[in-house]
């Protein structure tokens, strides 16, 4: 690799109007200079077009026809790439300034080749908040690189090949798999390179169980290719499938939240609940009680930073207070049946006063066959 080695920068689109033009001013406004650019249309019907030829000057490459998918346009642009570095940003996000310098810097300094870095996750709020790759944690429990971060030589893909068309949603988490089990030389930065704006189809909360179950194809297929027989890999799968029957439960109360109220009378008798969490659980059970008026009575959480806070118009409590209460508690946090019985042990609740996500995921297992 030269000291200044030439990159490539893919851009797929689709009717991206809205979004595009902060993703071509990103790459325009990059302080390393020898980069190709290259964007690669799916036919958008909108004003896409119009705001791409605004920059053409900047812009090596334009091609606009129908595709296969996200992957396939990726695959497109790869191809006709000319660099020695590629990196990929899609047309909902945009770069830091010194995106490509840093990275490219700390593929030569540690001769790696492929490079990742932290992410910055917008929302529809324009909120945001910091995601961080790690190159050191377990790849087989879920992609934790994240991938519009990723700048890998072209030469990694000409070894590990280009991305599978035959995934919509989870190409991406098995070609970075493939990465680490053939043992690349993977370096990372600490430092957040990229904006993401939520509302891909990978983060739509409805595509949860068809992540997941393309998350487990990946895996399998590749435990399979790879030959990895070991009790350690079948204890992955058991991961991937007890992670889709957990998501489908998620879709079954957002679609039907009724079967909360009608668990709670079979198994209780009650129509009344305390809830204890206040996180992605709490919310959903939270949620879901209001839509079928399930009264909830109060709100606890372990956690001293959000005691005393208000959502819902209700005040957080401390896990102590119930010790004398008799209400139904709803433990709306995903734990283990052991770390269960630590969390109520310590704040002395009588376990027979507490319902938990097991329970009514078995419960909707056994009603609906899931």
């Amino acid at each position: 690799m030269n000291t200044e080695p030439k990159v490539s920068i893919i851009t797929v689109c689709l009717n991206s109007e809205k979004t595009i033009r902060d993703t071509i001013e990103s790459v325009i406004r990059q302080t390393y200079r020898n980069i190709e650019y290259i964007i690669v249309d799916g036919g958008s019907t909108d004003s896409t077009l119009s705001i791409i030829n605004e920059y053409r000057e900047y812009i090596t490459e334009i091609i606009s026809e129908k595709d296969k998918g996200i992957y396939d346009a990726f695959n497109k642009g790869i191809n006709l790439s000319t660099g020695e570095i590629i990196g990929i940003i899609n047309s909902d996000d945009w770069y830091v300034d010194d995106a490509v310098e840093v990275s490219v810097n700390a593929m030569i300094e540690n001769s790696a080749e492929f490079c990742c870095a932290n992410i910055t996750i917008v929302d529809t709020d324009n909120n945001m908040h910091i995601s961080c790759s790690n190159i050191y944690a377990e790849q087989w429990f879920g992609n934790k690189i994240m991938h519009p971060t990723v700048f890998a030589s072209k030469e990694l893909y000409n070894c590990i090949g280009l991305f599978d068309n035959s995934y919509k949603i989870a190409s991406d988490y098995k070609w970075i798999l493939e990465v680490f089990l053939n043992n690349r030389r993977v370096t990372y930065i600490d430092k957040a390179i990229v904006y993401f704006r939520k509302g891909g189809i990978s983060t739509d909360p409805d595509c949860r169980v068809r992540t997941l179950t393309e998350g487990y194809q990946v895996v399998s297929d590749l435990i399979s290719k790879y030959e990895l027989h070991s009790k350690e890999y079948y204890d992955v799968l058991a991961f991937w499938r007890e992670a889709i029957f957990k998501a489908k439960v998620d879709e079954v109360l957002m679609k039907r939240p009724e079967i909360l109220k009608t668990f709670l009378r079979d198994e209780r008798g009650t129509d009344t609940v305390v809830i204890w969490g206040t996180g992605h659980y709490g919310r959903m059970i939270i949620d879901t009680c209001l839509k079928t008026q399930i009264e909830v009575q109060y709100l606890i959480d372990s956690n001293p930073i959000k005691q005393n806070k208000t959502i819902y118009d209700m005040r957080i409590r401390k896990p102590d207070e119930i010790e004398n209460d008799y209400s139904t508690v709803f433990l709306a946090i995903d734990l283990k049946d052991e770390r269960i019985h630590e969390l109520i042990s310590k704040h002395r609740v009588d376990r027979n006063r507490i319902i938990t996500l097991n329970d009514i995921r078995k419960y909707i297992g056994r009603k609906l066959a899931l």
